[in-house]
């Protein structure tokens, strides 16, 4: 184990020798789920399902550490998706994928944190534009898309069955009422990460 953290602090990846058993887990548990969703899904499983399958295991699994609002994003997903086996609303589904755009730099983000690069201009430039897709994706389209969606819905409004006024209504205002309570999370991180030149000066 000694040699295996020298190895991690010559590749400046210190942090790592803290949470490797977290991203060992993770990588087995992915690659379980993985293999069992590969089986079953020519006949079963979208790769959307398989990754909000996915998605859902490891938010209650890690709930210590992510919080329940990864809980309650994995299974609204979830449930939303696993209707995808009918033909209801199929159009609506690419479009809310689209929320996933910010989740490329949320990654980055995380991965800089444990190269020790909290704070640096990389990580500045990179919130940026993580605040800016998410604010784009999931404040502004995603609000807009909901709205056309339940337009659409209310028009056929006789022939949709009651689970899923249920399912889709209750998945939507809970991911709506996440994205932006996620959003205002991270404007107060990236505060507190990059404080105004004024607030460093009075510290000094």
């Amino acid at each position: 184990m000694d040699k295996f953290g020298y190895v991690l602090d010559q590749l400046s990846l210190s942090t790592l020798r803290y949470h490797w058993q977290t991203v060992l887990t993770s990588a087995f548990m992915f690659a379980i789920v993985y293999e069992i969703s590969r089986i079953f899904s020519p006949i079963l499983f979208p790769k959307t399902f398989q990754y909000f399958l996915w998605d859902t295991i490891i938010a209650i699994y890690f709930y210590k550490y992510q919080g329940i609002s990864m809980v309650i994003h994995g299974i609204a997903s979830f449930s939303v998706f696993i209707f995808s086996f009918r033909p209801f609303i199929n159009y609506y589904g690419a479009v809310f994928l689209m929320y996933e755009v910010s989740t490329i730099f949320l990654n980055f983000h995380w991965f800089m944190d444990k190269l020790g690069w909290t704070g640096s201009k990389i990580q500045l430039m990179n919130g940026i534009v993580l605040l800016s897709t998410f604010f784009g994706a999931r404040v502004v389209f995603g609000p807009y898309m909901s709205y056309k969606l339940w337009n659409d819905i209310y028009t056929v409004k006789d022939d949709v069955p009651l689970r899923y006024w249920i399912v889709y209504g209750t998945a939507n205002f809970a991911t709506t009422c996440l994205n932006f309570w996620w959003f205002s999370q991270m404007i107060a991180m990236l505060r507190k990460r990059f404080p105004a030149k004024e607030q460093v000066a009075k510290h000094k």
